[in-house]
Order: C-alpha cells, then structure tokens, then sequence
C-alpha cells in the first residue's frame, strides 16, 4: 500500500490521456496511489478509453456528445468514489474546458 495517497482526485479529460488529477492539479495514476484496491485498475483502464475519447473531439465540434461523455466520466467517477470511499479521499468530476457547458468548470463532488 502506498504511504501517501492524494487527499483529493478530480475526473477531468485534458489532452494526452490525462484525466485523474490531485489536490495539487498534478496529473495522477490511480492505480499507482491504490495498488492494493483491485477495481481501480479496472476503473482507470475504462478511464483511459474515456479520455482517448475526448483526444477524438475536433476544436468546437458542435456534434461532440458532450452529455453521453460527461455522463460516462460521472459514473467513473462515481466507481472510484465507491471502490476507495473507506480511504477518506474525496473524488469530484468536472467537465472539460472545452465542453460548451463546462466554462464555469466548477467542480462536482462524488458520493
């Protein structure tokens, strides 16, 4: 088990395939900070497929699915809420820059 785990994860698709985030803005591997969770493997396998999904979305594409994308990113988010809960960290999604809707980017808390 690692030592020192982020006290704060956030689910947000930037360009490279980078999507988990710390407290810090730092982007993170999840499986890495919770190597002894099993379902975290599985969860940030998925969330690489999610974010390759969002390296797919041409400049102000307004055909993106923006709704289908984010709902699939809060329900990530929502498996890693659940599978590290009993660790204290907090896990929030919040959406891309890029979306149309996600100009305020505020935050939303998981769980």
């Amino acid at each position: 088990m690692k030592e020192s785990r982020p006290s704060k994860i956030c689910i947000l698709a930037d360009y490279g395939i980078a999507y988990a985030w710390d407290e810090n803005n730092t982007c993170i591997g999840l499986d890495y900070n919770f190597p002894d969770i099993p379902e975290v493997k599985e969860i940030e396998k998925e969330l690489e497929e999610w974010a390759a999904w969002f390296g797919t979305a041409e400049d102000n594409d307004p055909n993106f699915p923006w709704d289908e994308f984010n709902s699939k990113g809060r329900s990530l988010a929502a498996r890693l809420y659940n599978a590290i809960k009993h660790t204290g960290v907090e896990v929030y999604y919040e959406r891309a820059f890029e979306d149309p809707q996600g100009k305020s980017r505020k935050p939303e808390k998981t769980g």
